[in-house]
């Protein structure tokens, strides 16, 4: 869920009324849960809505992204909201990188195909960068060094590298023994 600029500004100003008017309660946690989470992917926004945390009621929001595992909000709101304490970020950013290793395996122990095993592959690699710009982003790397999860990406890069040659290995050694049936079957109606 990705909104542009002016719907991000149009939905901060949203709130910062209805904040300002003590009307947040006016909206269901759903609505809010939705707007903080647009929100929570702007660096920008963030920042305007920071004096409104109290009347968005952002602890109970970001209880509720983790229970829907959308650790990543969580964390950005919790780190932008100075909830750090209340939500460590290093055990979010944790648990979400665990969660995406063990669907990455799920993945791989059920599908049969390389290409769906490349693609459970590329989901966790794409999760771990997202921790590692977060790490960044929040200067979390004394809590939460990079440098490991940046030798897991490494890995699965190569393990994604291995699966899509041994594709094409075995591709090709396919493609050789059609050619060989087929050329066999020419032969074989040609001396008929």
């Amino acid at each position: 869920m990705r909104a542009n600029t002016e719907n991000l500004l149009e939905i901060l100003g949203f709130l910062q009324f209805l904040a300002m008017y003590g009307l947040v309660s006016s909206l269901n946690e759903d609505e809010i849960l939705n707007f903080l989470e647009m929100i929570s992917q702007n660096e920008y926004a963030l920042e305007l809505s920071r004096p409104f945390a109290s009347a968005y009621k952002i602890s109970e929001v970001i209880q509720c992204l983790i229970g829907r595992k959308k650790l990543i909000d969580a964390v950005r709101l919790a780190c932008a909201f100075g909830l750090t304490d209340k939500f460590p970020p290093n055990k979010l950013l944790t648990e979400y990188m665990e969660y995406a290793k063990s669907c990455t395996r799920q993945l791989s122990e059920k599908k049969k195909s390389i290409k769906e095993k490349v693609e459970a592959t590329d989901k966790e690699i794409v999760a771990l960068r997202t921790v590692v710009q977060c790490i960044i982003d929040y200067d979390l790397e004394s809590q939460l060094p990079s440098s490991t999860i940046l030798k897991r990406i490494a890995l699965l890069e190569k393990i994604k590298n291995d699966r899509r040659h041994s594709a094409l290995f075995f591709q090709s050694k396919d493609e050789q023994q059609q050619q060989q049936l087929q050329s066999q079957l020419k032969q074989h109606k040609s001396k008929k």
